[in-house]
């Protein structure tokens, strides 16, 4: 991402799991449909947990990065995001 003069990042500790499911995914099928995830960083720090706003979501991943990812894929025609 930084290559592609994007950034900077802080430091995340990791990538969230959902992340995770989509690069493992991406490495081992043709072609992926993503849905429940977004590439909307408002979503991503809203601070609610599927729709769980008592359930704050963890501050050592860098949601912004995170969604630039999905967004990166979903742009490059890698992964169909449904974001409806």
């Amino acid at each position: 991402m930084v290559r592609l003069g994007l950034g900077p990042f802080q430091c995340p500790h990791n990538i969230n799991s959902g992340l995770h499911a989509v690069l493992l995914a991406q490495n081992m099928c043709q072609k992926i449909g993503v849905f429940g995830l977004s590439y909307d960083e408002k979503n991503a720090v809203g601070g609610a947990h599927f729709g769980n706003k008592a359930h704050v979501m963890s501050k050592k991943h860098d949601w912004g990065f995170d969604t630039l990812v999905l967004r990166v894929l979903h742009l490059a025609k890698q992964s169909g995001l449904c974001t409806a």
